[in-house]
């Protein structure tokens, strides 16, 4: 059932395709500023 056939676009419903595409998009853009790099800068400085 893995190989070899497209199961995946016969069995799931658009809606749900859909939905796990915007979900993803949504943690993607939410990760984003909450992994981003910045500096480490010396008070000094």
């Amino acid at each position: 059932m893995l190989l070899g056939d497209s199961w995946i676009v016969r069995m799931i419903p658009i809606w749900v395709g859909a939905l796990t595409h915007l979900a993803f998009a949504w943690t993607m853009f939410v990760v984003e500023y909450w992994g981003r790099f910045v500096p480490y800068e010396h008070p000094d400085r």
